[in-house]
């Protein structure tokens, strides 16, 4: 097995603009460098709020505040709702 190819904003084909409607679309064929995303985020539908990296996210600089919570397992059957998150360009696509 080869290793993921980390994914980089700089690659992304498309890229929202500001109040621009979109959807997650999380792709399992690369890996994320930056935090690990969770499975209750695909398909969340949300607005782009920002896009501009963050110390902590530089690949990802799309914030993304969601329509309606998105939910991140934090510990096994304990799901959060998440109001916002940092994404890439490829892991948006319009609404």
């Amino acid at each position: 097995m080869g290793v993921p190819a980390v994914r980089t904003d700089r690659a992304a084909p498309w890229r929202p603009a500001i109040d621009r409607h979109v959807r997650v679309h999380l792709h399992t064929e690369h890996a994320c460098e930056e935090c690990p995303h969770a499975p209750g985020e695909e398909g969340a539908v949300g607005t782009v709020l920002d896009d501009r990296p963050t110390r902590l996210a530089p690949g990802h600089p799309y914030l993304v505040i969601f329509d309606r919570p998105a939910l991140r397992e934090v510990h096994p059957g304990l799901h959060l709702p998440m109001s916002a998150r940092y994404y890439a360009g490829d892991e948006l696509v319009p609404a």
